[in-house]
């Protein structure tokens, strides 16, 4: 799955996935928002053979900042993810 701001920061389905289940337990709807659009594209292409584009909007982009540093992420993907946003934030 590749998400479509900065440099195209790509993870894999199973992350995707991950990441979505980690945004539905918090108590906001935007977080929800995002977990949905990340949740269809990683069931639409489980295996991750097909590059899809997921487009957050600025606030999406800020709640999932916000989970990854607060998770403070030790795998690449994870932690290039958590750059590009703060990047196309205007955070770094």
């Amino acid at each position: 799955m590749v998400f479509a701001f900065g440099s195209r920061p790509g993870i894999d389905g199973d992350d995707a996935l991950d990441l979505a289940d980690l945004l539905t337990f918090q108590d906001n709807p935007v977080g929800h928002h995002a977990a949905a659009k990340i949740r269809s594209e990683a069931i639409r292409d489980p295996v991750g053979d097909i590059s899809v584009d997921v487009e957050l909007d600025a606030s999406e982009m800020a709640v999932l900042l916000a989970l990854l540093d607060d998770s403070a992420p030790q795998d690449e993907a994870m932690e290039n993810l958590r750059q590009e946003l703060a990047k196309a934030l205007g955070r770094i």
